[in-house]
């Protein structure tokens, strides 16, 4: 969300399924939040025996997962329409990135935008379904490992709620860009004008209720967010 970050001697760069991913040494940061989040849902006191820092790596590692598995949505669906795409991954998530190929659709950039929820809303499928049929087969949650409850449980919800909030049509989210290419479609420049203002509205409408939540790090992303939205607005 944050653009192309300078790089930094402590970034990971590989190669997967022959799409470039690049995870900024930034990446972690945002990665250990949302991990420390997830080892208090359910850390220690929830299941025993495990440490707290165990938890929270666990939490990291499906925080990268996730992102990672998003993100290759978006990739594999610009290439399905003959675009390549690179992945990078921020501090506030990741972004796949690449030039428009000449004569791109905008029902094709809908269609790529809307593939990494897609993706993650497909492997909680997945994952929701193996549980099952572990919780079935050995008589307990995922053979009552408490390493592999916390990792599934929380795969699962990081694939549940993080692709339901790139929904949000809100721009540069998933569902942010859905709106700028159908109404963009339909009314050209003004479009983006107006995917802008919705944007811009409910930016700030989320940034005030984390505000009185105390969710800090939530009023500042959607107050980022806001800022872009109305960016956008005024440059259209």
């Amino acid at each position: 969300m944050l653009g192309l970050p300078n790089p930094t001697p402590l970034d990971l760069r590989f190669s997967l399924f022959g799409v470039p991913v690049w995870v900024s040494a930034w990446h972690w940061l945002g990665a250990g939040y949302f991990g420390w989040q997830l080892a208090e849902a359910f850390g220690p006191g929830n299941l025993g025996g495990v440490t707290l820092a165990t938890h929270l790596a666990m939490g990291m590692l499906c925080v990268f997962l996730s992102i990672l598995l998003h993100e290759m949505g978006h990739a594999m669906a610009a290439h399905w329409f003959g675009m390549n795409r690179a992945i990078l991954m921020t501090m506030l998530g990741g972004l796949a990135y690449g030039p428009l190929r000449p004569g791109t659709k905008w029902w094709q950039l809908v269609l790529i935008a809307l593939a990494g929820p897609f993706v993650q809303f497909l492997f909680a499928a997945i994952l929701f379904g193996g549980m099952l049929a572990a919780s079935v087969a050995n008589g307990g949650p995922v053979g009552g490992s408490p390493l592999a409850v916390t990792l599934f449980q929380s795969l699962l919800l990081v694939n549940i709620v993080w692709p339901l909030f790139n929904l949000l049509p809100i721009v540069p989210l998933d569902g942010g860009h859905v709106l700028q290419y159908t109404l963009g479609r339909f009314m050209g420049r003004r479009g983006d004008v107006w995917a802008g203002r919705l944007g811009l509205l409910l930016a700030i409408g989320f940034a005030a209720l984390f505000l009185v939540m105390r969710q800090t790090y939530m009023t500042v992303l959607f107050g980022f967010l806001a800022v872009q939205n109305y960016q956008m607005m005024r440059s259209s």
